[in-house]
Protein backbone atom coordinates (compact mmCIF):
# COMPACT_ATOMS: atom_id res chain seq x y z
CA UNK A 1 0.00 0.00 0.00
CA UNK A 2 3.05 2.53 1.02
CA UNK A 3 3.55 2.17 -2.97
CA UNK A 4 0.57 3.42 -3.99
CA UNK A 5 0.65 6.31 -1.49
CA UNK A 6 3.97 7.64 -3.26
CA UNK A 7 1.65 7.28 -6.81
CA UNK A 8 4.08 4.46 -7.71
CA UNK A 9 1.11 2.06 -7.74
CA UNK A 10 -2.51 1.74 -9.22
CA UNK A 11 -5.39 1.25 -6.58
CA UNK A 12 -7.53 0.32 -9.16
CA UNK A 13 -5.44 -2.49 -10.10
CA UNK A 14 -4.90 -4.40 -7.43
CA UNK A 15 -8.08 -3.04 -4.90
CA UNK A 16 -11.89 -3.43 -5.10
CA UNK A 17 -13.95 -0.66 -3.10
CA UNK A 18 -16.02 -2.74 -0.63
CA UNK A 19 -17.45 0.80 0.73
CA UNK A 20 -17.30 4.19 2.16
CA UNK A 21 -18.39 7.30 3.92
CA UNK A 22 -17.76 10.78 4.55
CA UNK A 23 -15.64 11.75 7.53
CA UNK A 24 -14.75 14.49 9.52
CA UNK A 25 -11.35 14.95 7.79
CA UNK A 26 -12.65 13.35 4.30
CA UNK A 27 -13.77 10.47 2.77
CA UNK A 28 -13.06 7.19 3.60
CA UNK A 29 -12.50 4.35 1.66
CA UNK A 30 -12.41 0.72 2.71
CA UNK A 31 -10.38 -1.39 0.50
CA UNK A 32 -9.99 -5.34 0.07
CA UNK A 33 -7.18 -6.71 -2.73
CA UNK A 34 -8.35 -8.68 -5.51
CA UNK A 35 -5.50 -10.93 -5.76
CA UNK A 36 -6.48 -14.34 -3.52
CA UNK A 37 -2.70 -14.26 -2.62
CA UNK A 38 -2.42 -10.88 -1.12
CA UNK A 39 -0.81 -10.40 2.65
CA UNK A 40 -3.39 -7.87 2.72
CA UNK A 41 -6.58 -8.05 4.61
CA UNK A 42 -7.64 -4.66 4.18
CA UNK A 43 -6.52 -1.47 3.41
CA UNK A 44 -8.19 1.45 4.63
CA UNK A 45 -7.69 4.79 3.11
CA UNK A 46 -8.68 8.42 4.07
CA UNK A 47 -8.77 10.96 1.38
CA UNK A 48 -9.16 14.77 1.63
CA UNK A 49 -12.90 15.49 -0.06
CA UNK A 50 -11.65 18.68 -1.77
CA UNK A 51 -9.17 17.04 -4.03
CA UNK A 52 -9.03 13.20 -3.30
CA UNK A 53 -5.12 13.63 -1.78
CA UNK A 54 -4.39 10.76 0.69
CA UNK A 55 -4.20 11.59 4.28
CA UNK A 56 -3.93 8.66 6.27
CA UNK A 57 -3.93 4.83 5.54
CA UNK A 58 -4.49 1.59 8.06
CA UNK A 59 -3.74 -1.81 6.65
CA UNK A 60 -4.40 -5.12 8.04
CA UNK A 61 -2.74 -8.07 7.64
CA UNK A 62 -3.74 -11.13 7.60
CA UNK A 63 -3.01 -11.97 11.01
CA UNK A 64 -5.01 -9.36 12.25
CA UNK A 65 -1.58 -7.04 12.66
CA UNK A 66 -2.42 -3.19 11.78
CA UNK A 67 -0.22 -0.19 10.10
CA UNK A 68 -1.49 2.93 10.18
CA UNK A 69 0.63 5.90 8.72
CA UNK A 70 -0.59 9.49 8.65
CA UNK A 71 0.75 12.08 6.15
CA UNK A 72 1.58 15.65 7.13
CA UNK A 73 2.39 18.69 5.38
CA UNK A 74 2.14 17.64 1.60
CA UNK A 75 4.08 19.44 -1.06
CA UNK A 76 2.26 17.70 -4.14
CA UNK A 77 4.50 18.38 -6.86
CA UNK A 78 6.54 20.95 -4.93
CA UNK A 79 9.78 20.22 -7.42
Amino acid sequence: PVTFLLGLGKLSGAFSLKGYCKGSEGYILKLEPKAADSSIQSFILLVQQSDLTPRAARVTDLSGNETSISLRELKINAG
